[in-house]
């Protein structure tokens, strides 16, 4: 009588008919080194006995993603989006690598994470990058003024705007009053 496991299966095979063969069991706990035990009996009372082990991962990996420099807000920086992951159990196999993001708006940088066992978790986040200063256009008065005239201005900023408080005008090196009024047209 012969009792083999490979593959996840058990099998039995003797010159006389097998009489008695463990029933298939369901794995169902996660780990490493898990046992399954056979046992085949033939007509003749001979006994033979298997054992395989399993190793079962059905938890995906934990991953995250950090960026540098770290900004809740608008960064004047390229921003490098940093992905971390364990898996207690099968171990990493891929993790995507670091993603810089120099380009100016809004964007999202995904990464994902695969472990031994073939599960995957993935994750993302937003970074905003703003690497270009805002635009200053003069509306009046357009011709050289005999008197005085009021100076009207419209700064925009395509990505993270135009912050109140942020214009300052000078002539001839002196401030001159400024009055700050949010224009929602372009």
């Amino acid at each position: 009588l012969r009792l083999t496991a490979s593959d996840g299966v058990l099998s039995a095979s003797d010159d006389v008919a097998v009489a008695s063969l463990t029933p298939a069991r369901t794995v169902t706990g996660e780990g490493r080194g898990l046992t399954v035990t056979g046992i085949a009996r033939d007509a003749r009372g001979n006994q033979a006995q298997a054992t395989l082990t399993v190793n079962l991962d059905r938890t995906p990996p934990a991953i995250s993603a950090s960026a540098e420099p770290a900004s809740a807000g608008w960064s004047r920086d390229p921003v490098t989006v940093t992905f971390s992951a364990t898996d207690a159990l099968s171990g990493l196999v891929t993790l995507t690598p670091p993603q810089t993001v120099a380009r100016d708006g809004e964007q999202v940088v995904s990464g994902t994470a695969v472990d031994a066992a073939g599960n995957s978790a993935s994750t993302s986040l937003r970074v905003r990058v703003d690497r270009s200063g805002p635009a200053l256009a003069l509306l009046s008065p357009l011709r050289p003024a005999s008197a005085a005239a009021a100076l009207r201005v419209r700064a925009l900023d395509a990505h993270s705007g135009v912050q109140p408080g942020s214009l300052a005008l000078r002539l001839d090196g002196a401030e001159i009053f400024v009055r700050f009024i949010r224009s929602t047209s372009s």
